[in-house]
């Protein structure tokens, strides 16, 4: 059998090549559990761009088919590269940790993946590059942040977050039942008068006060150093979600839906400034709300002229861009090309 010497105190010792693999495998299989955290987040409100909000107008489906979407730098090795993920960490114990893990890995079963997923970015930085510049020249989502007041303090006893984190629920948090309901594609006609009854939303006006929102400035996450599914908790967005769709509900009854959506776009501008992978595509998910509003609040009789909705194209583009640029962090992406 094929064995690795190792040299210790005690001589030379004979480790199995098989077993090496095992403990490297099974310690990586630990740092991705603790990383759970982060992606279960990500399960719970990225994917919601693609789904909970997706209006139902003809619209949308021309723009989509109209422009293809942007190539991911990788995907079908995505799960491995992200094994490598932690590299980055600003701690020095873990991130020495993180480092044995990583080299192992790369000689064991990660070099193919990540040779793979730097090529990939060296291919298509230009694209990616070219469709940057354009929306810069004209962003999709506008950059709103501020300095003077944020919406930490406000926000952090109304929050959910994750585990460990998790108890108590903030004030917003929403039951398991009415979030699965509010994802369904037709999300609007699904709130009924028993889902707003007795739900104050005078919250969402108060946010206009504020220009950001700083994830670690108030509430359970205040000591929190690094934010990092690994050492602590992170928000979980998915009640709030449900809370801008449940605004719009109640705006198409009383006829404000033009004010909701300047409440829920304030709400995602000030997510958005947390500028973080999650928080940018919890707020793609509620900008993308605006269009099936917009739309249901115009067929209700309501005046919509002085109300333009985000354009779902540049909006999907976007998404994807943030996407495509977490690839190029990952372990063996040439330094100019992260640069550029």
């Amino acid at each position: 059998m094929a064995e690795e010497q190792q040299g210790g105190a005690g001589g030379v010792k004979k480790r199995p090549v098989g077993q090496l693999l095992f403990v490297v495998l099974a310690l990586v299989a630990f740092w991705l559990w603790r990383r759970a955290g982060a992606s279960e987040a990500a399960q719970q409100s990225a994917p919601a761009a693609q789904s909970e909000a997706n209006p139902t107008s003809g619209a949308q489906a021309s723009n989509k088919s109209a422009r293809p979407p942007l190539p991911r730098v990788i995907a079908s090795d995505a799960g491995a590269i992200a094994q490598a993920a932690g590299a980055g960490r600003a701690d020095g114990g873990d991130a020495q940790l993180a480092g044995h893990l990583i080299a192992m890995g790369q000689s064991l079963q990660l070099g193919e993946p990540l040779a793979k997923n730097a090529a990939n970015a060296d291919k298509y930085v230009d694209k990616l590059c070219a469709e940057t510049s354009k929306l810069k020249a004209h962003p999709a989502i506008p950059d709103n942040a501020g300095v003077n007041a944020d919406a930490a303090v406000f926000m952090a006893p109304r929050m959910d977050y994750e585990k460990p984190l998790d108890q108590p629920p903030g004030s917003l948090h929403l039951s398991d039942e009415l979030r699965a309901k509010l994802r369904d594609a037709d999300w609007l006609a699904k709130i009924t008068e028993a889902d707003l009854a007795g739900r104050d939303f005078s919250w969402m006006a108060a946010l206009l006060q504020f220009d950001h929102w700083s994830v670690l400035g108030a509430g359970r996450l205040r000591d929190t150093q690094v934010l990092d599914a690994m050492r602590g908790s992170i928000p979980n967005y998915s009640s709030l979600i449900g809370w801008a769709k449940l605004r719009y509900g109640l705006a198409i009854r009383r006829g404000d839906a033009a004010a909701a959506s300047v409440e829920v776009r304030h709400l995602a501008d000030l997510i958005r400034t947390q500028s973080y992978l999650i928080s940018e595509m919890v707020a793609v998910v509620l900008y993308r709300m605006d269009a099936p509003a917009r739309a249901a609040a115009a067929s209700a009789g309501q005046d919509v002229s002085g109300w333009t909705a985000p354009d779902l194209d540049d909006l999907q583009k976007t998404r994807e861009l943030e996407f495509a640029a977490m690839y190029f962090g990952y372990p063996g992406v040439d330094p100019g090309v992260v640069r550029k």
